[in-house]
């Protein structure tokens, strides 16, 4: 989640970024909320990007401008978590980016046996696997052991998973994750995979707030 101060920094922001969700205050310290709602408005890359402009008095009386103006919706300070989130879930399918793998760095113990495993750090987390960064790398569809702690939580998740694609350091097939492995979870069991789940649509929401 990024934030800026003044609404020149919001264009360009959103220019570069291109988001999936726009919360623009009406009281900005350079271009006013309606000015900067306009340009966003009248981008041909930015139109059809939900705008949620958020109000810094109890009741705004240009309400009505800002519809006007193509706002999506229109929320007023103090904002509650509970508004947070139902204004998010409107916009955005969170069911789908809860369950997309999150940038997420712990340990990871891994291994073709439980007595072999060595301790790895992943780069991310998603219900249906993670990748974890390692200077030894092993074949595509080799099985291996898997063992980690959700972060920050007592929840342990043990599974077998195959190794869905490699990164070698003389051949990255992505160059922005360093060498590692990208495992795919073979026998997740559906009380972990609730959990994990649940962790990634907190974590998410937290990110967002």
């Amino acid at each position: 989640m990024l934030s800026c101060l003044e609404g020149k920094d919001v264009l360009s922001i959103a220019d570069r970024e291109n988001p999936d969700l726009i919360f623009l205050s009406t009281n900005l310290t350079e271009n006013n909320g309606l000015e900067c709602l306009n340009s966003i408005k009248s981008r041909n890359t930015l139109k059809d990007v939900p705008v949620i402009m958020v109000s810094t008095l109890g009741c705004d009386e240009n309400a009505e401008r800002y519809r006007f103006a193509e706002s999506d919706e229109i929320i007023h300070k103090p904002i509650s978590r509970h508004l947070f989130r139902k204004t998010v879930s409107k916009f955005l399918d969170l069911e789908k980016r809860h369950n997309a793998r999150l940038a997420l760095r712990f340990p990871v113990a891994y291994g073709v046996t439980s007595d072999s495993c060595v301790i790895g750090y992943s780069m991310n987390l998603g219900v249906g696997g993670l990748f974890v960064e390692s200077r030894k790398v092993v074949p595509i569809d080799t099985e291996l052991v898997v063992d980690f702690l959700l972060p920050e939580t007592e929840v342990r998740i043990r599974c077998k998973a195959r190794v869905a694609w490699v990164n070698c350091a003389n051949a990255l097939v992505k160059p922005y994750f360093p060498q590692g492995l990208g495992l795919q979870f073979l026998d997740l069991k559906q009380e972990d995979a609730t959990a994990i789940k649940e962790f990634l649509k907190n974590e998410f929401l937290s990110r967002m707030m």
